[in-house]
């Protein structure tokens, strides 16, 4: 895609012809003097990063990974987070249902690395049932979507939207957990961000 817009205020013009005249030396007043913003516009790319490659993950499910939840994990995450709740005290045969945390969300969950830094912005989980300790679960995990965003802190950055879903022994779903997380470039951060 060439001919992006870039958007200076009252100044809208392509972003190829931006390039052009400042390297000719004839960009408008206002784009020279908004170089922050010029800089920040050329970190992004004349195109997408997300390749066929990578749109062709969307949908595709994983082996199934299995795990058993056992009595130390859901204590240490109790502990860690200080939660006397009794439903998940020693004993209970129930485990606290942030355990979910500590298997690392199943396989292959982050998906493609397209841009090298990413924050997680968005989690979400839902439970069938209660998490039981000693059973095994299988953990099947899926990427959702792959877009692009424009602006903002980081310039140009990718949302990778992964979901996993927990199933027990006989089949049966027990747990999800969906993440976003948003993938950028450190070094195309706008200055005084930080």
């Amino acid at each position: 895609r060439t001919g992006r817009t870039t958007s200076l205020g009252y100044l809208s013009i392509a972003k190829s012809q931006c390039i052009a005249m400042v390297a000719k030396r004839r960009a408008p007043r206002a784009l020279m003097l908004n170089s922050a913003h010029w800089r920040h516009a050329l970190s992004e790319p004349e195109h997408s990063l997300i390749t066929d490659e990578h749109r062709a993950l969307i949908g595709v499910k994983s082996e199934p990974v299995s795990f058993t939840v056992n009595e130390i994990d859901a204590r240490r995450m109790r502990d860690v987070l200080g939660d006397s709740d009794p439903r998940y005290a020693d004993g209970t045969g129930i485990a606290p249902p942030y355990i979910i945390a500590m298997f690392n969300n199943g396989p292959n969950r982050r998906g493609p690395f397209i841009l090298p830094g990413g924050l997680l912005t968005q989690q979400e989980w839902k439970f069938s049932r209660a998490i039981r300790i000693g059973e095994t679960l299988n953990a099947v995990s899926q990427v959702f979507d792959i877009r692009e965003r424009l602006g903002g802190r980081y310039g140009y950055s990718v949302l990778l939207t992964s979901g996993t879903d927990y199933y027990d022994a006989a089949g049966e779903h027990v747990a999800a957990a969906m993440t976003t997380i948003t993938q950028f470039d450190p070094k195309a951060g706008r200055k005084g961000d930080e």
